[in-house]
């Protein structure tokens, strides 16, 4: 089992050296890197790069840079999702916060 599968299994792993995981929180750092160096004007071009790096987005969602994560692909947020400043999300497995339905 690689250490990526054994992440996806919830398995403690190890990404350290494995070639794979390290080229995916390259490029993650990458586009987070890109995305924190845009202005926040620039609203088009932060939407896009968030929709490059996270697994899934939802409509009307919004993250303020500084922005972080590990490898992006975990991370699914809803419709009119919010993160504030110097928010950090660490997605060595699967994170998602989207709209709960009201208690009745």
């Amino acid at each position: 089992m690689t250490e990526k599968e054994k992440g996806a299994a919830g398995f403690l792993y190890n990404p350290n050296y494995d070639q794979e995981l390290i080229g995916e929180i390259m490029r993650c750092k990458d586009l987070c890197y890109e995305f924190n160096q845009l202005k926040p004007s620039e609203i088009s071009e932060r939407a896009a790069l968030l929709g490059k790096m996270l697994g899934k987005m939802g409509k009307d969602a919004f993250i303020h840079s500084p922005f972080y994560c590990d490898y992006g692909y975990n991370i699914s947020v809803g419709d009119g999702f919010f993160a504030n400043h110097n928010c950090c999300i660490l997605d060595g497995g699967k994170v998602s916060k989207h709209e709960q339905s009201e208690p009745a």
